[in-house]
């Protein structure tokens, strides 16, 4: 059984209040006093830790890769199937969980939208995935798993956790006072650097310059019919609805 650290938190969060309300209490000027801010800073880091274990135990469903795909066509490749889950009500999970409390937000594939030309179930032949389909299922499946890991973020409170620690930076002097890294808010830039790692997405670096429409046209996974599969979404209007799949 795997220790979920958010049980002791409220406690060493109390504990660190305590201990702010006593340094106050006992030694005037106490954020002037350079034993104190280095005693809090010894707490930021151990706070910080724990925040850090936390959100790095989030972790994503991958997708199938495209031979992984290829052998779904194939009845010769066995009953292991990505089209298939084994709870037999549609494609396989995909999203996140959060390891240590097991908090999870994960749903079943559309069979429909694998990057098949047809939706054929998997065991039974039929074309291969197309390439140019094969990219864009991963772009679609990138940005639904992105959404599933930040809606866990959420859930498990990291949100208050990080308020509280940038608070401490400010507190015990560090600066910048800040949390760096993915959380629950979108970035542009976090976007396009998940982007860059996919080949063919049309992004090369994730530190390059990037516009809103450039990756809202990136993100578009509408592809027309007769390339499209027959039930497919619809053109994205917003970065806000291709974001929010």
């Amino acid at each position: 059984m795997a220790f979920d650290y958010r049980l002791t938190l409220p406690a060493f969060v109390e504990a660190i209040c305590i201990r702010l309300t006593i340094l106050a209490a006992i030694i005037p000027s106490y954020m002037a006093n350079a034993e104190v801010i280095t005693e809090l800073q010894n707490l930021c880091s151990a706070f910080e830790s724990y925040f850090t274990i936390i959100r790095d135990g989030i972790v994503e469903f991958r997708p199938p890769t495209y031979q992984e795909l290829v052998d779904d066509r194939n009845p010769a490749a066995g009953p292991d199937s990505w089209l298939l889950s084994w709870t037999g009500r549609g494609g396989d999970l995909f999203g996140a969980v959060e390891r240590y409390s097991t908090v999870h937000i994960v749903d079943h594939w559309p069979l429909t939208e694998y990057p098949f030309p047809n939706p054929n179930p998997a065991g039974i032949p039929g074309a291969p995935p197309d390439p140019h389909n094969y990219t864009k299922f991963l772009i679609r499946h990138l940005v639904r798993t992105m959404s599933r890991w930040k809606q866990v973020y959420n859930k498990v409170g990291l949100p208050a956790m990080a308020t509280f620690l940038v608070q401490l930076k400010t507190l015990s002097g560090v600066s910048p006072a800040r949390v760096t890294g993915p959380n629950g808010d979108w970035s542009l830039r976090e976007v396009a650097k998940r982007l860059a790692a996919i080949q063919g997405s049309g992004i090369t670096n994730g530190s390059q310059p990037i516009s809103l429409k450039e990756v809202l046209q990136i993100l578009q996974t509408y592809i027309p019919p007769p390339l499209g599969p027959p039930v497919n979404p619809p053109p994205y209007l917003s970065l806000r609805a291709a974001l929010a799949q």
